[in-house]
This record gives C-alpha cells, structure tokens and sequence, in this order.
C-alpha cells in the first residue's frame, strides 16, 4: 500500500516517428539532479526497456518508458520518503515538459496523481494525504509495515534495520507522524543543481544520511569473510 503517481504525454503527433531517446533522457536527470540523484540505469521491465531514476534511497525508482512510438510514461511511488521528495518529483517533471514540450496527461483511470497535488499545487493538502496513509498502515494490522524503504525492499535479517513501524509505534497519529519523512521539506524545488538551483536544508541531508544508513547498514558485527570484506 502506497501512495504516488502516473502520467503519461504525447511527444509527437501521431504517425510521426519518435526521436526523443531513454539516453538523451538520463542525460537531461543527470543534468538536473546533481545534487539528489544516486543512479539513472536502462533496463528491461517485463520486456519494456524502461529507464530507472533512484532519488532518495527511501523511495522506489521512478521509472520512465515509452507507448505507443509516440507516448512517454512516468510512475513513481512516493509515500515512503515524504511530501517533500512528491513535490520534488512533481515540479521535476513539470520541468522536463518545458524541456521537451510535454503536456502531461493525469485524468484518466490509469494516469493521475493519487494525492491530487499534480494538479491542485496545494502543499497542505498533500501532506494531510501523506498523513492519512501513514495512519492508515499504523492501523493496518502489519507486524513490520515498512514506511521508510522501497516497496522492493524486505527487512534484512540478522540485524539490518529498516524504518518499519513497531507495535511501540502505532501510537503515532495524524500529527506525530509528519516526522517521521525522510524528505518533509515542500520548499525544496527541482533543478537542484550547481548551475543555481536551490539546494536543501541541513535538515534534508541529515535525514537523507540517517536513512542511507537505517536502510543500508547492518547493525551487527559481521559474519562472514564476504560481510568482513577483509576487516580484521
């Protein structure tokens, strides 16, 4: 259970050949997402060569393709890191638009922003609905719902922590849970990049380092010569 988004566009007028390309594609996010990106790759997505974006090591790659030679689709989930990395995601692709000449389309049965914020623009609205999911996965009887990894990740065992909610934690409401967002920040743009754009918050990358490390860490002494990678 998770909460994001799918839009699609027109990128040429029908019976017009494609030229817009998944590698002119991962240039343009390299460019705009310095400072946030961690890897743009191309692969093949249930025999769909499907470009995949990872921006937050909380969140599932936003992941982009083609239909139809003359369609462009995007999906991403954004519930795990925050309203902020939505609202990011958001004004990135109203930038890629200006870009490429996208209009993207989120009014149909397959293609829209299960927040509303795409179209709305409203902040406050987006992070009630961030809020509700969270209380909603508090209450959904899960024994380790995770709120804080990529759907795709399980919990490790042996000791590797995931920001899954404990039963110590359900407690955690409507108001007490807006801190638990790796990426809460709604003022923190696209176009975060050396060439003038807003960078975040000190608060931003802490949390962004604090989750690196509850989701890629193991918190117990190693077990194998592989896990030692040569420590003593």
């Amino acid at each position: 259970m998770s909460l994001g988004l799918q839009l699609r566009s027109e990128t040429t007028p029908p019976g017009v050949p494609l030229t817009l390309t998944h590698q002119l594609l991962a240039e343009w996010f390299r460019r705009e997402c310095d400072h946030v990106l961690r890897g743009v790759n191309l692969r093949d997505d249930d025999g769909v060569e499907t470009l995949f974006v990872e921006l937050h090591t909380a969140a599932e790659d936003l992941r982009l393709w083609f239909e139809n030679g003359t369609e462009v689709v995007v999906s991403a989930q954004t519930s795990s890191a925050g309203p902020g990395y939505h609202v990011y995601v958001c004004d990135l692709l109203l930038s890629m638009a200006g870009e490429f000449g996208f209009r993207w389309k989120a009014d149909s049965e397959e293609d829209f922003d299960e927040t509303g914020y795409f179209e709305s623009r409203d902040a406050g609205a987006l992070c009630k609905e961030m809020l509700a999911w969270l209380s909603a996965v508090c209450t959904s009887g899960s024994t380790s719902p995770m709120t804080n990894a990529p759907v795709s990740q399980s919990p490790c065992r042996g000791g590797c922590h995931t920001r899954s909610i404990s039963s110590s934690s359900r407690r955690w409401g409507h108001g007490r849970g807006r801190g638990r967002n790796p990426w809460r920040e709604t003022q923190m743009r696209a176009r975060i990049s050396s060439r003038g754009g807003r960078r975040g918050s000190a608060e931003y990358y802490l949390r962004r380092a604090i989750c690196l490390m509850w989701n890629s860490v193991r918190w117990r002494p190693p077990l194998t010569d592989d896990e030692r990678g040569g420590c003593p």
